[in-house]
């Protein structure tokens, strides 16, 4: 089932959205290392959501060559509905299993992503 009929909102776009939701102000650089995205693709993703209107991208005045990146009003509401569009997916695919099992599943998922982000 398709949970953003009316928006075209990538995974990895998501992703940026939230990084920058995060911590406004992010550089380029710091996206890439938040979401595990290479450069030239986050760079693409942020030149393309820039021009969307859904994220803003100004030079910061430590570093002339490095861009600060703020998420737009409209980028709040695309990033509203991608949460509600993952919670939706979320609990699709866990309906099947019953709560303990639930419990159980999203805890070894939470060990996992712990230990892959203390390998990185």
């Amino acid at each position: 089932m398709n949970h953003l009929p009316d928006a075209e909102l990538t995974p990895r776009q998501f992703a940026v959205f939230e990084a920058v939701a995060q911590k406004d102000g992010l550089s380029q650089t710091d996206i890439m290392h938040a979401t595990g995205i290479d450069r030239s693709s986050t760079a693409d993703l942020v030149r393309r959501l820039v021009k969307g209107g859904y994220l803003q991208r100004r030079r910061t005045r430590r570093d002339a060559r490095a861009y600060s990146v703020k998420i737009t009003a409209s980028g709040r509401k695309l990033r509203a509905l991608g949460i509600r569009a993952a919670r939706a997916v979320h609990e699709e695919l866990l309906a099947a299993v019953s709560m303990s099992e639930r419990v159980a599943f999203v805890g070894m998922l939470e060990r996992i992503g712990m230990k892959a982000s203390a390998e990185c």
